[in-house]
């Protein structure tokens, strides 16, 4: 009944083109960007709107968005941000490393600017807005809705102590409504395309030419062969910034000229007036991401090890009980540590060092002695099974997966780009992905074998060769977990007393998060010590004891 109001009203307003005045007002709220924040230019806002606001525009954004890419109005391989079905931090991060990999190897030439809009989503023009809405001809009906609801809008913003008098949007999008993403991409894209026209994009190793302008919302990166290419790529843009009424932050923005294979700062480059600071002065973030001017990722993993013992610090610092410290590192530390082991060039010998301290942490969280092997801790085949995840089997996983996602990303330049992931010599992740594929390819010839007294068809089989790449890249995700689960496996057999579980025949106890919240720290902690001591055979000899396994 709830629904079909809201598809009356949703409907009503579709057919007026009038946008509600409720559906015009937002309540803003300040969220830091830093730590230790206390100006104002150190936040960022974001607004509180209308659920059926944000429901009606949703639709509406949703249905722009697949006219603008299936219309090719939206180049796909320079803008992704705000265009679903594309991993865009990670496709232009690996499309950057590469060109900048194959400039210091093979000795060549690359230059490299990052560019930073002032207040780039308050700042937009409404005017900028409706040009783009009428160059890609959206349709009347449409633009009338949007200049409607932007028509007369109204925000206030709360602090802790007062609130604003409502403030009109003469300007700028609101962030945090459902059609703002995609009016911003079309007035990017206006700039963006106006300016790649000026120069080519530099050439790589395989053979394909990336273009000379990536951008993932605001954040816009020229890559050129030559200087003088992005001052030409500079110039158009300075052009558009100035005519759309924008400006860019030179302070905030970086250079990176590299010629002969170094980095050089021979050369200057220019915007709105202002010098762009190189890169050998100031490191530069760009989604995710330090680069520096030792086009290496030596400084960044350094930095990554010294952030995650930070971390485990502060969980430890935190004064919970253990299993609530054990939930931190869970949901909480290995998700973000993930994305750095991830975007940098991590060696595997660092990651197994990340995870050694990580079970000193955990053995010490869940009340198990020293001696305790991390086998137990991460085994999914063992007699005690536990919540938890490996630091290097999520390394591998996430690795495999990357190598997956620019074998089968549906951009032609990223898919032909060749680029590589490298994580060490120890072990290779694209040697990794070709061996699951080889026994994913194997299993498809060997077919589905019944097990125990199941009947035919009674579980499903994936086959490789009729999988689509996102079925693929699961296969391949479940076959390097199953790798390493045997890699422990094999560890355990030769561990004499602490590898006793491998040679019982009795049920296995998963436990779950839910569980240990029930149970208390030394009945955890005895769970996980019955596999470490299965018998009282394995007691001291001078204790005199005998018997069998303890149930």
């Amino acid at each position: 009944m709830l629904l079909r109001r809201l598809w009356k009203l949703l409907r009503r307003i579709w057919t007026k083109g009038i946008i509600p005045a409720s559906w015009k007002r937002a309540e803003g709220c300040f969220v830091p960007k830093e730590m230790d924040s206390s100006d104002i230019s150190q936040f960022r806002t974001i607004s509180l709107l209308s659920v059926e606001c944000k429901v009606f525009f949703s639709v509406l954004a949703k249905r722009m968005t697949t006219y603008m890419v299936k219309n090719k109005y939206v180049n796909t391989s320079v803008q992704k941000g705000g265009i679903p079905g594309f991993s865009g931090c990670l496709e232009h991060t690996g499309i950057l490393n590469q060109l900048i990999r194959e400039a210091k190897g093979s000795k060549g030439n690359l230059t490299v600017v990052w560019l930073d809009l002032a207040n780039a989503y308050g700042s937009i023009p409404h005017g900028l807005i409706n040009t783009a809405m009428e160059h890609y001809h959206i349709p009347y009906h449409t633009r009338g809705i949007i200049t409607s609801y932007f028509g007369g809008f109204k925000l206030r913003f709360k602090t802790a102590h007062f609130t604003t008098q409502w403030q009109d949007l003469e300007k700028g999008i609101v962030t945090g409504c459902t059609i703002s993403p995609i009016l911003f991409v079309m007035g990017m894209n206006l700039l963006i395309t106006a300016a790649e026209k000026e120069s080519r994009g530099p050439s790589m190793e395989s053979g394909i030419r990336q273009p000379p302008i990536r951008g993932f919302m605001d954040d816009l990166t020229i890559t050129t062969s030559t200087h003088v290419q992005a001052r030409w790529i500079l110039k158009a843009l300075e052009d558009g910034a100035t005519w759309a009424r924008m400006k860019f932050k030179p302070r905030k923005s970086r250079s990176m000229v590299i010629r002969n294979g170094k980095v050089t700062s021979k050369f200057q480059l220019r915007v709105q007036g202002e010098t762009i600071p190189s890169i050998e002065e100031n490191p530069i973030k760009c989604l995710g991401k330090w680069y520096d001017a030792s086009l290496t990722d030596r400084c960044n993993v350094s930095r990554t090890e010294k952030q995650a013992d930070a971390w485990l610090s502060k969980i430890e610092g935190s004064g919970l009980p253990g299993k609530f410290k054990a939930w931190l590192f869970q949901h909480g530390l290995l998700p973000r540590l993930m994305w750095l082991l991830t975007i940098y060039e991590v060696p595997m010998t660092a990651v197994e060092g990340v995870e050694r301290r990580v079970n000193k942490y955990l053995r010490k969280w869940l009340g198990i002695p020293p001696s305790f092997t991390s086998v137990g801790l991460y085994t999914r085949s063992g007699q005690v099974q536990l919540p938890l995840s490996s630091v290097v089997e999520e390394f591998k996983v996430a690795k495999c997966q990357l190598v997956m996602m620019y074998q089968d990303s549906t951009d032609e330049k990223v898919r032909k780009a060749g680029v590589t992931t490298r994580s060490g010599r120890k072990w290779v992740a694209d040697t990794s992905v070709a061996q699951a594929e080889s026994a994913l390819k194997l299993k498809d010839i060997i077919g589905n074998p019944c097990v125990g007294r199941q009947g035919f068809g009674s579980t499903h089989f994936q086959q490789w060769g009729k999988a689509d790449p996102r079925q693929r890249r699961d296969m391949i995700q479940a076959e390097v977990r199953h790798l390493e689960e045997e890699r422990r496996r094999s560890m355990a057999v030769e561990l004499g007393v602490q590898g006793a579980w491998t040679k019982w025949d009795m049920p296995k106890r998963k436990i779950t998060w839910p569980e240990i919240w029930r149970l208390e720290p030394f009945r955890i902690s005895f769970l996980l010590r019955s596999g470490r001591h299965p018998s009282i055979t394995n007691k001291p000899p001078q204790m005199g004891y005998e018997g069998g396994p303890i149930v």
